[in-house]
């Protein structure tokens, strides 16, 4: 796998845990991982310059929410009470079908499913549900930007496809149109599957749609890398183009949790999709992932299209800052990119992961890609290192910081190996005044001090009413004193705090009652003192499930 040089997992490493497993305490040896996992995020999130296209970072209340108690529920099963495998999840029902309405309206298609744990396990769910065994495949290789998830490292192995190479015009770093019909008319692959892990430039879709048809062909387009770019409406929609199926992650220009999308529009694929991911491929999925995944598909619904329509500006301009000061950025010709990621032949230099791991010394973190040029055999050395802008632009970045990064890269590349611990220092310093994140979703009960924590700040604020479709809102005007009912059908007692947690987090159960029907509120009490009141509770209720939630306070 041209990926990674090692075969297996590092001896060395795993010796030294067993070690310290065997010769320590649990307390000490919890002591230890917490220091690790402190380090890595001081060494990540504040001292590394972070340009690894496979990542993007989340904001405070997807954290957050991966910490909820919903966690350790289980979830086997599809939505409602017919289609589930377990008792009491009427509200995971609610929450997830939140979600598939959510991915629905971000990529303007009929069907979606949540459930996966990555891309490359959607991956496996399109192989195992499209491709029979021993089907014809034809994918990009990696040296032309495709993906292992696409070829007989990943799931077509696990079928035994055959796999048939794309055509790739080196000159346009897109599928060669011309050579890719003779292909396909003399192989007539039963999927062709775009899928990229190397990505600058979109890909014809409309015409290998309207090419494959004629032998009844599904095109596969597997979006690990431009969901989000997709959903933000930067990015050409495959499925509007006429793509059978598309998968995605949630993480990547996403920005969201670890997660594996499946979208389409054919709804005689719902029932053969379903059941590949339940009950063939997953059992109980994560709901405190997917309650994460609906956070981060509402910022990109708000933020989603400035957001990545910054990033590849940054991507374009900072590309054109390395051109400029001799290093050659492939797509040159076409103004570099329009996604998020950059490539860079490193040849007359060294190869690909030589110059990543200089690149790292000075706490520049890239990493090695095959170029065009490179073969594609498995032992095929990189000679190309690719970049992410995800995570600089989040932590609001611009053309000005772009300049400096190239100063950064460039005089590592460029320059002898003298000036590594001057420019690791440089970076470290450059970095202090961009460890917080920008957009996110800001919600009226967060607790003043998780709204003050690092990478916080300045979110844009938005009232819960508007993402709460299933609950009944409360209603302050229709008459002059309302509360809910609580699901056990009587009357919610306002000064009780229990009951006013309730009211306030309840999605199943209530509805609204005239207070004068049997309500216990005293009368005295004045309409504006009541609402107050009922706000009060409401606020108090969900900054201790909040509270609850969080799990600790966020990263160093």
């Amino acid at each position: 796998m041209v990926f990674t040089t090692g075969t297996g997992h590092d001896e060395t490493l795993l010796k030294e845990a067993r070690l310290l497993v065997e010769a320590e305490t649990a307390t000490e040896i919890l002591d230890t991982c917490l220091s690790l996992e402190h380090g890595h995020c001081v060494y990540r999130d504040r001292k590394c310059l972070n340009l690894i296209a496979a990542e993007a970072p989340t904001s405070l209340s997807v954290r957050r929410a991966l910490s909820s108690p919903l966690g350790y529920r289980a979830s086997g099963g599809q939505i409602g009470p017919d289609s589930r495998c377990f008792q009491g999840s009427f509200y995971i029902d609610k929450i997830e079908a939140l979600a598939i309405e959510l991915l629905k309206k971000l990529f303007q298609c009929d069907f979606a499913d949540h459930r996966l744990m990555g891309g490359l396990a959607a991956c496996n769910v399109v192989y195992s549900t499209f491709a029979p065994h021993g089907a014809r495949v034809m994918s990009l290789s990696q040296s032309s930007g495709g993906d292992s998830s696409n070829l007989k490292d990943g799931p077509p192995g696990l079928r035994n496809a055959e796999i048939i190479p794309i055509p790739f015009d080196k000159q346009t770093l897109t599928i060669d149109l011309e050579r890719f019909y003779k292909v396909a008319e003399r192989y007539k692959p039963t999927l062709v599957a775009i899928g990229e892990t190397a990505t600058l430039f979109p890909q014809p879709v409309r015409e290998i749609v309207r090419f494959i048809k004629q032998w009844n062909g599904t095109l596969y387009f597997d979006a690990a890398h431009q969901a989000g770019l997709i959903a933000a409406g930067v990015y050409p929609n495959p499925l509007k183009n006429g793509a059978d199926i598309m998968t995605g992650s949630g993480g990547k220009t996403f920005s969201g949790p670890q997660s594996g999308l499946i979208l389409w529009n054919n709804p005689t694929f719902s029932e053969p999709v379903t059941h590949t991911i339940f009950p063939v491929l997953t059992g109980s999925h994560q709901i405190n992932r997917v309650y994460a995944l609906i956070i981060s598909a509402l910022e990109l619904m708000e933020f989603g299209q400035t957001y990545l329509s910054n990033v590849v500006k940054n991507a374009k301009y900072l590309a054109k800052q390395l051109c400029t000061a001799g290093l050659k950025v492939l797509g040159k010709e076409k103004g570099y990119t329009q996604t998020h990621q950059l490539l860079i032949d490193v040849s007359k230099f060294g190869n690909g992961i030589e110059i990543a791991r200089k690149l790292e010394k000075a706490n520049i973190i890239v990493n090695k890609m095959l170029i065009p040029d490179d073969s594609d055999t498995q032992d095929a050395v990189p000679h190309g290192i690719r970049l992410g802008l995800c995570e600089v632009t989040r932590r609001g970045m611009g053309f000005q910081q772009m300049e400096q990064i190239a100063d950064f890269i460039t005089d590592i590349i460029l320059k002898d190996d003298s000036r590594i611990n001057n420019v690791k220092k440089d970076v470290i310093n450059f970095l202090e005044p961009y460890e917080k994140f920008t957009t996110h979703l800001k919600r009226n009960s967060l607790p003043k001090a998780v709204l003050e924590c690092r990478y916080a700040s300045q979110p844009l604020s938005l009232s819960a009413n508007r993402w709460r479709p299933f609950r009944e809102r409360r209603s302050l005007s229709s008459r002059p004193h309302r509360c809910f009912r609580s699901y056990d059908g009587r009357s919610s007692g306002h000064s009780a705090r229990n009951a006013s947690h309730d009211r306030a987090m309840s999605l199943e159960p209530g509805r609204n009652h005239d207070c004068r029907e049997g309500c216990t509120a005293p009368s005295e009490t004045s309409p504006a003192k009541h609402r107050a009141r009922l706000h009060d509770d409401a606020r108090l209720a969900r900054h201790n499930v909040n509270n609850s939630a969080s799990g600790g306070s966020c990263a160093p």
